[in-house]
Formats: C-alpha cells, sequence, structure tokens
C-alpha cells in the first residue's frame, strides 16, 4: 500500500487566486509540468474549472505528464457547471443550483442531488482516482441530509463511484459534532476528511480530546486527507512552518 499524494489548483494558477498568492504559474498546464517534476502523483482539480480550460485540453495535459486527478465537485453556488460568475458557465447540460434564500426543502434537496449526480458523471471524463464532493448546505436540517444521502449513497454503490463527502464549513458536515451524530447512520459514506475546519468551527485543535474522539470514531471512513492546518479562529493558519503556529501543525 502507498499513499498517493496530489496537490490542488487552489492558489497556483491566475484562474484559482494564484496572483493573490503571488504564484510564479500562471497556466493549467505550466501547473502541471511543476506539479510532475515536484513528485506529485496527481492533480486536485474543480470540475467547472476543467470544463473553463476544455475538457480536451485537460486529459491532454494530465496524459503529457503522466498524472493521476482527483476532481472536486461543489452541489451548490457559482462553482458549479450550472452556474455563471466563475469560470464561464452555465454549460450545457447542468442543472442551475438553488438560489439563496430558497426555502423549499423538497426543492432544495431535488435541486442539490441534480447537481451532485451530473456533476459526478461529468467527472468520469477524467477517469479520477475519486471525486470530492462539497455536498449540500450547513443549514440543512438532519431529515433532509438522510434524504439526499440515502439517495446520493446508493446510487455511488449502483454504479461503482468512488465519492468522497468532505468535512467543510458551509457544507453539511462542516461541524465535527454534525457529523458524530449523523455519520453513524450511514457508515458505508466515503470521507474527504479536512479537519481545518473542524477546528476552527469548534474552535479547538486536535489536541481536544472531544474533537480527538471524533476523528478516531470517523477514521475508517476516510478514503482521502486534505493537508491544511486550521487552528480555533480560521481555516488556514498564516504559516505552517512558523514558531508560533507548528503546534497546530504537528
Amino acid at each position: 500500500m502507498r499513499l498517493e499524494q496530489y496537490r490542488t489548483t487552489w492558489g497556483i494558477l491566475d484562474a484559482t487566486d494564484g496572483q493573490l498568492a503571488k504564484s510564479p504559474l500562471h497556466t493549467f498546464e505550466e501547473a502541471a509540468k511543476a506539479i510532475k517534476e515536484l513528485g506529485y502523483d496527481g492533480m486536485e482539480i474543480p470540475l467547472k474549472q476543467c470544463l473553463f480550460f476544455g475538457v480536451d485540453h485537460v486529459k491532454r495535459v494530465l496524459e503529457t505528464y503522466e498524472l493521476k486527478c482527483t476532481i472536486m465537485i461543489f452541489t451548490d453556488d457559482v462553482v458549479c457547471p450550472g452556474a455563471g460568475v466563475l469560470w464561464g458557465g452555465p454549460y450545457e447540460g447542468f442543472t442551475a443550483p438553488t438560489k439563496p434564500g430558497e426555502r423549499d426543502k423538497a426543492k432544495l434537496v431535488a435541486t442539490h442531488l441534480a447537481v451532485f449526480k451530473e456533476s459526478v458523471v461529468a467527472a468520469q471524463e477524467f477517469r479520477p482516482t475519486l471525486v470530492i464532493s462539497h455536498t449540500l448546505k450547513d443549514f440543512f436540517t438532519h431529515d433532509m441530509a438522510a434524504e439526499f444521502f440515502t439517495e446520493a449513497l446508493r446510487w455511488e454503490e449502483e454504479n461503482n463511484y468512488i465519492v468522497c463527502h468532505e468535512t467543510h464549513r458551509r457544507r453539511f458536515l462542516h461541524s465535527p459534532w454534525v457529523a458524530r451524530d449523523f455519520l453513524p447512520q450511514f457508515p458505508k459514506m466515503k470521507i474527504c476528511a479536512d479537519l481545518s475546519h473542524w477546528c476552527c468551527v469548534a474552535e479547538t485543535s486536535p489536541d481536544d480530546p472531544d474533537l480527538t474522539q471524533v476523528i478516531e470514531d470517523m477514521a475508517p471512513m476516510v478514503y482521502h486527507v486534505h493537508c491544511r492546518v486550521g487552528y480555533d479562529h480560521g481555516p488556514q493558519v498564516p504559516d505552517p512552518r512558523a514558531p508560533e503556529w507548528l503546534a497546530y501543525t504537528e
């Protein structure tokens, strides 16, 4: 068994705030070349960004540099292919996400489910190792989320899709305490663990025994980890190498 490492495109391209991060790279191909040279196994790319750069172009670049990929999808907001504003769109054949303020619970669940399924199917074009999903919203009730995941996980299993649902702010699994109470109902769910968000939401650190217990209980469900260092007041420390932040990094 070998741990595979993928580099996300966030913060390194002009299209993903690379200029704000002062990245020396600008294009998708430049990033792919650098990521390969650094020894990564692959790239993690948002689906809508793939559509923006061009499906054939993304596939060709990945093949050229012999890189695998994981594809990130979203069931809500402008990062959905069916929305405009960011990275082109709306793209034909994709459902528009719900608008802010929607209160029809049945419509919310149905729309998130439609966006989810379309995105997972579209991601298969890139033969991803797995798909990472920013799933639902943090204001969804337990019953709404249960309705969604009952159908989504059944559908994933029927089609042999590997989808990891991420622990991320604004999404249903935004809180360790929500996850603690919800995940036992769906033991077959695969998780992408971004624990930085749980540190931030719970205003604590991973040496907190209550948070540690949730992480340990969830560990068998984790297929993918986002190695991001959060702290008790934010999802990203300014510099994980700096002495004042090393405790969180460790």
